[in-house]
This record gives C-alpha cells, sequence and structure tokens, in this order.
C-alpha cells in the first residue's frame, strides 16, 4: 500500500513517461513537482490540450505555482486559485463571468461558446453588456476591460474540470491496480516455489 506521497512520486514519473513530452516540457514537469490532486488535473489539462498549451504555458504554470501571481481582483483569486491564477477550465470562465456581471449560468456559457468560436459580431456586441454590467456590480471599467481580454483569448484553450478530474482518476486508479498488482503476482510466486 502506498502513501499519498508515494502514489504522487509514482505518478510524477509515470506521467513523463506515458506521455510523449519533448525534454523541454519534461523539465518543466520535473520543476512543477505536484503535490496535490488538482496539479494533476491540471497537468491531464495541459496533456489533452497540448497543441493549445505548450511549453510557454507549463513554464508560466510552474512559475505561479513558486512564485505566486496577483490577482485583477478579490474573485478572480478565489475561482483562479487552484490553478495558479491561470484560466484553464470552462467551469472557471463561467463562474468569473457571472462574478463579475451576474448573468446566470445559461449566458455565461454563450458568451464563452462565442468567444471559442470566434464569433466577432456577437463577441464585439457582448463585450459592451460585458462592461456595462461589470461597471453595476463595482468592477472598475479598466478591470472590466482587461477581463474581457483575458477571457476571449483563453476561450479556444478551456477544457472541461469534471473530464479532466475523471481522467485524472482514472489515471491514478490504474497506477494504484498496476503497482499493487505487481507486489500481489511477486507474493504469489513467492509461495509456487
Amino acid at each position: 500500500m502506498y502513501t499519498l506521497n508515494e502514489l504522487i512520486d509514482k505518478a510524477n514519473q509515470e506521467m513523463k513517461t506515458l506521455f510523449n513530452f519533448d525534454s523541454e516540457t519534461k523539465e518543466y514537469l520535473n520543476n512543477l513537482s505536484f503535490d496535490k490532486f488538482s496539479d494533476l488535473v491540471i497537468l491531464i489539462a495541459f496533456i489533452i490540450s497540448n497543441q493549445s498549451f505548450g511549453n510557454e504555458m507549463i513554464l508560466d504554470l510552474v512559475e505561479r505555482k513558486h512564485k505566486g501571481y496577483k490577482p485583477l481582483f478579490t474573485e478572480e483569486g478565489i475561482v483562479l486559485g487552484e490553478t495558479y491564477g491561470r484560466l484553464v477550465y470552462k467551469e472557471q470562465f463561467n463562474q468569473l463571468v457571472q462574478a463579475v456581471t451576474g448573468w446566470d449560468l445559461e449566458k455565461s456559457d454563450m458568451l464563452r461558446r462565442d468567444m471559442a468560436k470566434r464569433k466577432y459580431e456577437n463577441v464585439c456586441k457582448e463585450e459592451l453588456r460585458f462592461i456595462e454590467c461589470a461597471i453595476n456590480k463595482g468592477f472598475p471599467d479598466d478591470t472590466a476591460r482587461v477581463l474581457y481580454k483575458k477571457l476571449y483569448g483563453a476561450s479556444n484553450h478551456l477544457i472541461s474540470r469534471t473530464f479532466c478530474e475523471n481522467v485524472a482518476k482514472l489515471f491514478w486508479l490504474d497506477l494504484y491496480l498496476m503497482e499493487n498488482s505487481e507486489k500481489t503476482t511477486n507474493r504469489e510466486s513467492e509461495y509456487v516455489m
């Protein structure tokens, strides 16, 4: 039976060999040294969206994890805290929009889809509404504009957190079962001799 830290160490090693990373990315992953399950989920999100994210994003994540980051406003710090200030999941996009504008989930998700599909006409129309709603909720105009650009820039890279969590759980379970079946097989072979 492995402790949590031993499983994390094993997962660190397995993740580097299981996926075909270049040497620079492997070095970044060594520096990440994730120590909690949510870090594994972020890594899975990067792996699944490998072409979208790339080395710069992983390097940025490592720097943010070790050096910290300064959120634009309190709600951003809360929503993006587990991903070190980096917008990674679709759910985070919706939470940020809802926190800043007061829009419901359906409206915030429609904005996310329009941004991801680069529907410029809709995105431009919604920007004015977004900024107006943010100002009405007490956010400064410049903060609302910066956030809107940040949301737009990340919108086509986002992935479902739930999906990534399930992949991470399956990976973790598979790793656990492989390790324990090796021990069981070794024990059984000892008795056969």
